[in-house]
C-alpha cells in the first residue's frame, strides 16, 4: 500500500482516507500502552450492591482506540450472584473487537470460576491490534466475591499521566536533588593531591573518584593474588583464575498482579557481579519491581512483582568464575 498521508486536504469528491486505526496508531505511540487518561473521575468504581458495580466518567485507551463515559455519566456493570461457601473473581474490562470493517468497543464483565479455595482471574484476550489482531481486552477492575458478597474491587488499570503531570514530577525530583545538594549531603571538591572527588554527609574529607589505574590494579589482584615481579601472570594462572561473563533471559511463566518468587542458575561457582532486569511484554515492554535477591554459589533467587495478563521475564548478566 505504501506511505499514507493523513493530515492532508483531499478533493471533495475523494473517498475518506483516514480510518480509526490511523488515529489509534498515533495515540498508541503517544501513550505507550493501554490505560485510563487522567481526566474526570478516571473510571472510578463504586459498589452499588452485591450485583452491581458502577463505573464513573473517564477516558480510556485500548491499543490506541479511545472510548469514554461523558462527564456526570456512568455505567452499571452487572455481577452474577455468588454462592455460599465459594470464592470467585470477576473482571470488569474494556473489549475492542473488529471484523476488519466494523469495530465495537464496550465495557463488559468476564465471570470467573467459583472455587472453595483461592479464586483465580478469568483469562482475557491480549491481541496486538497494531499487528492485526481482531480483539484486545484491557482489565479495569477485579471484583472479588466471597460467598454472596462482594469482598473487594481492585483497580487493575494504569492512569496515564498528562504532560503537566510529568512536568510537575520532574520539577519535584529536581527540587529534591537540589535540596540534597543544598543540605550538604553531597558536595564535590579537590583533595590535597589535586584529585577530583566528592564529599558525603558534611564530612571534610574529599573521596577521590576512581581512576583507570585503580581499576586495573584491583582487577589484576582480583584474578591473581600475587603476580610476578613484572606485574604479569602465566597462562596457567590465568586459566585457573580467569573471570568471564554469562547472561540469560527467561519467561518465568508467572503472573497475577502480586509478588512472585523465581530462581535461576548462572553456571558459575562464584558470582562476582550481577545485574538483573525484571520486565513484561505489555506494549513495548515495562519494567517490574524486584527485591530480596539471594545468591548461593552460582544460583540466584529473587522476588518480583508479576504483572497480570502478560508474560513476565527475568533478564540477567553475571560476572564470575
Amino acid at each position: 500500500m505504501g506511505f499514507k498521508a493523513l493530515t492532508v486536504n483531499t478533493a471533495a469528491e475523494a473517498a475518506g482516507h483516514i480510518y480509526a486505526e490511523d488515529d489509534a496508531a498515533i495515540f498508541q505511540s503517544m501513550f505507550g500502552g493501554d490505560g485510563v487518561l487522567n481526566i474526570g473521575n478516571c473510571l472510578k468504581s463504586t459498589v452499588i450492591s452485591n450485583n452491581k458495580v458502577r463505573i464513573s466518567d473517564g477516558v480510556l485507551s485500548v491499543g490506541g482506540h479511545i472510548g469514554r463515559l461523558s462527564h456526570a455519566d456512568y455505567q452499571d456493570m452487572t455481577i452474577e450472584n455468588g454462592a455460599t461457601g465459594y470464592n470467585r473473581n470477576d473482571i470488569i474490562y474494556a473489549r475492542f473487537l473488529t471484523s476488519g470493517n466494523v469495530d465495537s468497543f464496550i465495557l463488559a464483565v468476564k465471570k470467573g470460576t467459583a472455587t472453595t479455595g483461592t479464586a483465580s482471574d478469568p483469562a482475557l484476550v491480549q491481541g496486538n491490534l497494531y499487528d492485526g489482531a481482531v480483539e484486545r481486552d484491557y482489565p479495569l477492575y477485579r471484583v472479588k466475591l466471597s460467598g454472596l458478597s462482594i469482598a473487594s474491587v481492585d483497580q487493575l488499570f494504569t492512569v496515564i499521566p498528562t504532560i503537566p503531570d510529568l512536568k510537575a514530577q520532574m520539577a519535584k525530583d529536581k527540587a529534591e536533588i537540589n535540596q540534597s545538594l543544598a543540605n550538604g549531603k553531597i558536595k564535590f571538591g579537590i583533595d590535597s593531591s589535586g584529585n577530583y572527588g566528592y564529599i558525603k554527609d558534611g564530612a571534610d574529607t574529599v573521596i577521590p573518584f576512581k581512576r583507570y589505574e585503580d581499576g586495573r590494579i584491583q582487577g589484576r589482584n582480583d584474578v591473581i593474588g600475587s603476580p610476578n615481579s613484572y606485574g604479569l601472570y602465566t597462562k596457567a594462572q590465568y586459566d585457573a583464575n580467569k573471570v568471564t561473563y554469562k547472561s540469560g533471559n527467561y519467561n518465568t511463566g508467572l503472573n497475577g498482579e502480586t509478588w512472585r518468587s523465581t530462581s535461576f542458575n548462572t553456571g558459575f561457582s562464584t558470582i562476582i557481579a550481577l545485574q538483573i532486569n525484571c520486565w513484561n511484554d505489555e506494549g513495548n515492554g515495562y519494567f517490574n519491581a524486584f527485591k530480596n535477591v539471594r545468591i548461593s554459589g552460582g544460583k540466584v533467587s529473587l522476588d518480583f512483582y508479576a504483572a497480570d495478563y502478560v508474560d513476565n521475564y527475568v533478564q540477567w548478566l553475571a560476572v564470575g568464575k
